[in-house]
């Protein structure tokens, strides 16, 4: 049942003096959630005026003796006024100490709960960024999948530790009234326990279909919250449409699903209660008649009839809190493991240890693909890929879309490694390098722009605080872009707004370019990074890129030729395979699959 809660160990390990302190104090609260009862006893028996002496046991007058004077005991047990009046008087005292125990051990508790789940939160974050595009690429419910695990499942949780601790405390109450109950009257005890294997027979058949509601229920809160972000980010589409009526009707669908599985599941979660309130409720009756009954035949007192009755109705929240708490468990067991799917998944970039990685070189001269191939899944989209670059070469990539030209640098890039063959870096494998080394050396710009919700100069710096304030102003200058930043009254203050919601395609591109050029870095990927604009804004974007690709080693995925006309070497690539090289003129001359894609785009007015 507690399968998925052991994974947890990890995350509450640093916080092991919570925990300790919630075990100590859960002990506390159990020895002195029964001192009420024992008031009561108290009270009931100064005003029966029964001897006190005959009713404790025989261990504690010593261990009182030892505490008092032992003249002052020997009045306390047989004075009933002096009785009455510590009765009086411990009934506050005693519900202090209680309020004071429960409240240290609750709100401990809680606080617990929370920065175990936080920490939970960046665990997640921090594996979500070290996972490879394959994860991503078959995550069914998409990025949305992602945002409901790290926020809704993160909160069932931190719900689930709450009755987790539960389960550490409760069990401490419900033994001591048990104990007490024991010492009062072990045949009536033993007779109450008859109804516990009942009581257990019902939690179990309500956890186990629980389970199975609590793992469809999330499935559908991931469906809910992909229909939301995708509202959200297609906006413009539904308003051009007038699909706000089908947005709506569709997010309702969803909803509808979602509350009639947690309809079920509320419905199963509760029934438990009842049914043991119920059975509890017998029990306490048939108690009474019992000890009733016994009291009028004089076996018995008053105050051991009352103190029995409370103990076993002090028994009844114990027992309700951990049946609640194994019920309720269910659906945190389902969320764990989601969770820990993510956390524990093995798509990420495998590098070698610091021992096995080799030094990058600082002077390399050549990069080299070689025999390269590369499956998505069952399909082959690059076959036998040989290349070889030298430094300070620009390299362009053709082709159809999906033919292979953005994988061959996603590989470069070690986004995905390949399927067979090899990259070398001056005749060494590049994952024989660190990956943080190896990034380090490439700049990239794409087509599909992301830009932060951050100030312009934070998005040009990308976390490094290093490089001066005037290296990032000349960035800003050579990738055309500062007309624009300037003409803003916070100029690199400016904040640009969610994924550059304030800024317009050409000026988030530019940014892009500012950014790479800051970078500084001696490879340089362009991935269609102009095919999305406009003419005007290309011209623009196109001085940057001119700025940004003097002293690289550039690679260049082209959509409009006219972009690429001086590159070094143009490679034309249909499905996975290079089927066409040479520079521009010489493929023009050669008149095959480079010059037929030139034609059209010159009679289009692409070129």
């Amino acid at each position: 049942m507690f399968a998925n809660a052991r994974k947890l160990g990890q995350f509450i390990l640093p916080f092991k003096s919570h925990v300790i302190f919630i075990f100590i104090s859960g002990f506390i609260l159990g020895l002195v959630g029964v001192f009420p009862t024992l008031v009561i006893g108290l009270l009931t028996n100064a005003l029966e005026q029964k001897d006190l002496s005959q009713k404790i046991p025989q261990f504690i007058v010593p261990l009182l003796n030892f505490i008092f004077d032992s003249e002052n005991v020997s009045t306390f047990l047989v004075n009933h006024k002096l009785q009455l009046k510590v009765a009086a008087l411990g009934f506050p005292i005693v519900y202090l100490i209680v309020g004071v125990v429960r409240y240290y051990n609750y709100y401990r508790t809680r606080y617990f709960a929370e920065i175990v789940s936080n920490e939970l939160r960046v665990a997640l974050l921090s594996r979500i960024v070290s996972l490879n595009y394959y994860f991503f690429s078959n995550l069914q419910a998409g990025s949305s999948s992602l945002l409901s695990r790290t926020l809704n499942d993160t909160i069932i949780i931190q719900q689930g530790l709450v009755l987790y601790m539960d389960l550490l405390r409760e069990p401490f109450i419900a033994v001591i009234s048990l104990a007490a109950m024991f010492w009062l009257n072990s045949k009536l005890t033993l007779i109450c326990l008859i109804f516990s294997p009942i009581v257990a027979f019902v939690i179990r058949q309500v956890s186990v279909r629980l389970r199975k509601l609590s793992t469809e229920s999330q499935d559908n809160l991931d469906s809910i919250t992909k229909s939301f972000k995708e509202t959200v980010d297609g906006i413009r589409v539904i308003h051009a449409y007038n699909l706000e009526e089908y947005a709506k009707r569709r997010f309702r669908e969803k909803i509808s699903r979602y509350n009639s599985i947690r309809k079920k599941i509320s419905k199963r979660a509760e029934i438990s209660s009842p049914i043991n309130e119920f059975l509890a409720a017998i029990a306490i009756g048939g108690l009474c008649l019992y000890v009733g009954r016994l009291t009028f035949k004089g076996q018995t007192d008053i105050s051991s009839f009352l103190m029995f009755i409370a103990l076993a109705a002090n028994l009844e929240k114990p027992l309700k809190k951990i049946q609640q708490a194994f019920v309720g468990i269910q659906q945190t067991e389902v969320s764990i493991q989601r969770v820990f799917q993510i956390i524990e998944s093995q798509d990420v970039v495998r590098e070698k240890t610091l021992a096995e990685q080799k030094p990058f070189p600082a002077n390399w001269q050549t990069i080299e693909f070689r025999n390269v191939s590369f499956d998505f899944g069952d399909t082959r989209v690059l076959k036998n890929i040989n290349i070889k670059v030298d430094r300070g070469q620009t390299i362009a990539l053709v082709g159809e879309s999906g033919g292979g030209k953005s994988t061959l640098v996603n590989l470069l890039e070690r986004f995905y490694d390949p399927t067979e063959g090899e990259i070398l870096i001056d005749g060494v494998n590049i994952q024989n390098f660190s990956l943080q080394r190896l990034r380090e050396e490439m700049a990239y710009v794409s087509q599909d722009t992301f830009i932060f919700d951050e100030t312009i100069e934070e998005n040009i710096r990308c976390g490094n605080t290093v490089k001066s304030h005037e290296k990032m102003v000349e960035a800003a200058v050579k990738a055309n872009a500062l007309p624009f930043i300037e003409s803003n009254p916070l100029k690199f203050s400016t904040r640009t707004g969610e994924r550059g919601g304030n800024l317009s395609g050409g000026q988030k591109q530019r940014l892009s370019i500012a950014r790479a050029l800051f970078k500084d870095a001696p490879i340089l990927i362009l991935d269609e990074a102009t095919s999305a604009l406009d003419s005007a804004s290309e011209i623009e974007v196109q001085k940057g890129i001119a700025s940004l690709l003097q002293n690289r080693t550039s690679f260049i995925v082209a959509h409009r030729l006219s972009t690429i006309q001086a590159a070094n070497r143009i490679l034309v690539i249909e499905k996975g395979q290079i089927v066409e090289q040479g520079a521009h003129q010489e493929l023009l001359e050669k008149n095959q699959h480079y010059a037929r894609y030139y034609r059209l785009q010159e009679m289009s007015g692409k070129s």
